[in-house]
């Protein structure tokens, strides 16, 4: 099975994104908040996230067997990682994105939106995680 993968950012909530070839979206979170110095994409918190969402697939009989990428800087420590679990990584050319996960963030950012504008009172970042 063909995953493309993403990190989606909201509220500085860090959130994993793959959708399979069959259009199934996965959702990972990678670390409760953006570290005061910037965004924190460590390798051991992604390698950890990736592992949970191919493991979720498993458990249903599926077998990744390939991951799509952007240039994410954050996967290059880890794709000798993946490889050895018979994991192919494939990262898009210099610009180029992949396109399902970024159209999955861009759907998923867009429902959270109309929810938050609908509501009586201000959104906090713990119902957001939740």
């Amino acid at each position: 099975m063909l995953l493309e993968m993403d990190i989606m950012a909201i509220d500085r909530v860090l959130v994993l994104v793959a959708v399979s070839q069959f259009g199934y979206v996965l959702t990972a979170e990678l670390d409760k908040t953006w570290s005061e110095q910037g965004s924190n994409k460590s390798a051991q918190i992604l390698f950890a996230a990736i592992l949970e969402i191919i493991g979720r697939l498993a458990a249903r009989g599926f077998v990744v067997d390939t991951l799509i990428w952007d240039r994410e800087a954050a996967i290059s420590p880890i794709k000798t990682a993946l490889q050895l679990r018979g994991i192919s990584v494939e990262q898009s050319a210099a610009g180029g994105h992949a396109s399902r996960a970024e159209r999955a963030i861009r759907f998923i950012k867009e429902g959270i939106r109309s929810e938050i504008a609908g509501l009586p009172y201000p959104l906090c970042r713990f119902m957001i995680i939740c």
